[in-house]
C-alpha cells in the first residue's frame, strides 16, 4: 500500500474526529506580553483558565523585572548599582540582598573560571563603548589604565551586605547577569 496525502488527511481527521473533548471549563487561555526593559525585549506567555489571571501573573512579572532593573542597571544613575560603582571605594557600602547576592555569585564564578569572568569589567567596556562612538581605538596607555582597573579580587564582601572595592577606579557592570536573575526571579 502507498502512503500518500491522501492517508495523511484521513490519519488527521480521524485524530481530531475521535480525541478527547475539550470542556469549556478545562480550555486555557494564551496571553502574551513582551516589554523592552533593561535594554532587550523579555516576552512572557502565560496560560491560565481567565486571561484576566493570566494577564496579572504577566504584570507581576514585568514588575519584578523593572525591580530588579532598578537595583542593577549600571544606565541609571539612581541605581542601587550606580550608587555602589559610586561610592564604594575603600569603604563598605550596604546593598540590597538581591544585588549582594548577584556580586555574590559573580565573584564565585570570576573564582571558578580563573578571572576568565569578571565583573569589574566597566572600565574596559565604558572605554570600548567610547572608541566606537567616536571612532577612534584606545592608545596603549589608555587601555592598560582601564586595564589596572579591573579584577574581582578587588571586590570585598562582607555578608550579610557589605560591599567595598579595593581599587578607586574599579566599577562593576552586571550585563547579562541583571537579565538573567531577573528571569530566574
Amino acid at each position: 500500500m502507498r502512503f500518500d496525502n491522501r492517508w495523511a488527511a484521513v490519519l488527521l481527521v480521524s485524530l481530531f474526529s475521535f480525541g478527547p473533548s475539550v470542556q469549556s471549563s478545562d480550555r486555557q487561555i494564551l496571553v502574551y506580553q513582551k516589554k523592552y526593559i533593561m535594554g532587550t525585549v523579555f516576552e512572557i506567555a502565560a496560560y491560565s483558565g481567565s486571561s484576566e489571571q493570566a494577564s496579572f501573573a504577566i504584570e507581576k512579572a514585568f514588575h519584578e523585572i523593572v525591580r530588579i532593573d532598578d537595583l542593577m542597571s549600571n544606565y541609571k544613575p539612581e541605581s542601587a548599582l550606580s550608587h555602589l560603582n559610586q561610592s564604594a571605594h575603600f569603604h563598605a557600602e550596604s546593598v540590597p540582598p538581591d544585588l549582594y547576592c548577584v556580586i555574590q555569585q559573580a565573584v564565585q564564578f570570576s573564582k571558578l573560571s580563573d578571572g576568565k569572568f569578571d565583573i569589574t569589567v566597566a572600565p574596559l567596556v565604558k572605554l570600548w563603548k567610547a572608541a566606537l562612538l567616536g571612532d577612534s581605538i584606545p592608545s596603549a596607555a589608555q587601555q592598560q589604565q582601564a586595564e589596572a582597573c579591573v579584577g574581582y579580587e578587588k571586590i570585598a564582601l562582607t555578608p550579610p551586605d557589605q560591599i567595598s572595592f579595593q581599587s578607586a577606579c574599579l566599577q562593576l557592570d552586571l550585563g547579562a547577569l541583571g537579565m538573567g536573575y531577573a528571569v530566574d526571579r
